[in-house]
């Protein structure tokens, strides 16, 4: 899933304000999330989280684009939280973009 990433930012880079760009950067923040080492699944929620406010904030002018992109970094923050190395500012931000996707 790295290259994946990887090859996704590479198109990205190439136009980033093509038609195919902003599926692009959300697909790099699912592959964040399916990210495996060894074989055992090691999700980057925060690296995911990350794209996913990369592509709200560059294609905030597409609003189904941004929308999902909102929800899902909602999603990956709930998903950071959930994880065994709990931190209570990781729930509050899925609660602050929960907000802004209400808006």
């Amino acid at each position: 899933m790295q290259r994946t990433a990887e090859m996704y930012e590479k198109v990205v880079k190439n136009g980033p304000y093509s038609d195919v760009a902003p599926q692009a950067q959300l697909k790099i923040g699912t592959a964040r999330e399916k990210e495996k080492t060894f074989g055992f699944k090691t999700p980057d929620y925060a690296g995911a989280a990350k794209a996913y406010e990369t592509a709200a904030d560059r294609y905030y002018d597409r609003p189904q684009i941004a929308a999902e992109a909102l929800f899902r970094e909602g999603l990956a923050h709930q998903k950071q939280a959930q994880t065994a190395e709990y931190d209570q500012s990781t729930a509050g931000q899925a609660i602050a973009t929960f907000t802004d996707l209400s808006r």
